[in-house]
């Protein structure tokens, strides 16, 4: 027989950008800063986590190199040479 305990799931811890900080706060979201890592953070329930969040920039660029790439691997293929040949 198995038996497990459900955990309770903590906060996300969400990364703003010094910018943004401002235009957080004033829809009433609470920004703490990490003076050790000297960045600003909200904390958010782990299940509302990525309703409000768009993509980061990381994302934006892995996403950005693997279209070229599979662009350019599509273009230099022997089978597209042969097809317009």
């Amino acid at each position: 027989m198995l038996f497990y305990e459900r955990r309770k799931k903590k906060p996300l811890k969400i990364l703003v950008p010094e910018p943004k900080v401002a235009e957080e706060k004033a829809k009433g979201v609470e920004v703490h800063f990490d003076e050790k890592a000297n960045e600003h953070f909200k904390q958010v329930p782990y299940r509302e986590g990525i309703d409000n969040e768009a993509p980061n920039d990381i994302y934006r660029r892995v996403y950005e190199d693997n279209k070229k790439f599979t662009f350019e691997n599509d273009i230099y293929s022997q089978e597209f040479f042969d097809f317009i040949k």
